[in-house]
C-alpha cells in the first residue's frame, strides 16, 4: 500500500496511543484526594506515570499529521488555489489540541517525577490537581478541529457529509460541561478513527500531500 494511503491512519495511531496512555496511568487520585494519598499513589506508580506521559506525548504529532492530511485533502479537492477557511481552521485545531496533549503529558510527568524526588505531599497534591483538572485542555483544540472539519465536510456528499454533520454536533457537545463534554470527547475519538479508515480505504483518494 502506498505511503500516502497510510497517512490518514495517523488518526487511528493517535487514538490508540491516547487510550494506551490512560490505561498505563491507571486510576489516578482525583483532585479532592488527600495530599498523603496522592503522594503515596505516585510514589508507588512512578514507572507507570512516566510511561503514560511519554505515550501521551507520542500521540501529539500523529494528531497534527492527521489534521494536516485532512486539511490538505479538503484544500486541494476544492479546486481553488486560494487557502480555504475551514481546512485552515481544521489544521489549526489539530495543532492547538496537540499542544494541549503535550501540556497534559508534562503535568503528569511533573507529578510523577516529584514523587520520585520526594516533593512534599502538599506540592504533589497541587501538581496532581493540575494534572487532573488539565482535562479541560483536551477538548479546546479538538473543538476547533471539529468545526473546521464540519465546514469542509458538510459541503461534500455521501459519507463525508454525514461525518461533517456528526463533527458539528460533537463540536458543540465537547464544550458542554457536566458529563456531556466527556461523552463528546470520547465520541470524537470514534469519529477520528472512522474518518481515518474511510479515507485510507478509498481506491482513489484525493491528493494528500
Amino acid at each position: 500500500m502506498p505511503t500516502q494511503r497510510l497517512l490518514p491512519l495517523s488518526g487511528v495511531v493517535f487514538l490508540v496511543l491516547t487510550i494506551l496512555s490512560f490505561v498505563i496511568a491507571g486510576d489516578t487520585p482525583r483532585s479532592d484526594a488527600s495530599a498523603e494519598k496522592v503522594a503515596a499513589f505516585y510514589a508507588d506508580n512512578y514507572s507507570n506515570g512516566i510511561a503514560a506521559s511519554y505515550v501521551l506525548a507520542w500521540a501529539a504529532p500523529f494528531l497534527v499529521l492527521f489534521g494536516t492530511v485532512l486539511g490538505t485533502t479538503f484544500w486541494r479537492s476544492g479546486g481553488d488555489d486560494r487557502a480555504p477557511t475551514f481546512p485552515i481552521i481544521l489544521i489549526g485545531g489539530a495543532v492547538i489540541s496537540a499542544a494541549g496533549f503535550l501540556a497534559a503529558s508534562a503535568f503528569h510527568f511533573a507529578v510523577s517525577e516529584g514523587a520520585k524526588h520526594h516533593y512534599s505531599p502538599q506540592t504533589l497534591h497541587a501538581l496532581s490537581a493540575l494534572d487532573q483538572d488539565a482535562q479541560v485542555i483536551f477538548p479546546g483544540g479538538l473543538g476547533v478541529l471539529l468545526i473546521g472539519a464540519a465546514g469542509a465536510l458538510t459541503r461534500r456528499t455521501g459519507v463525508d457529509r454525514w461525518l461533517g454533520w456528526t463533527s458539528l454536533v460533537l463540536a458543540i457537545g465537547i464544550y458542554v460541561p457536566y458529563g456531556v463534554g466527556f461523552v463528546a470527547f470520547a465520541l470524537t475519538g470514534v469519529w477520528i478513527a472512522t474518518l481515518s479508515m474511510v479515507l485510507a480505504a478509498r481506491r482513489h483518494p484525493e491528493a494528500l500531500l
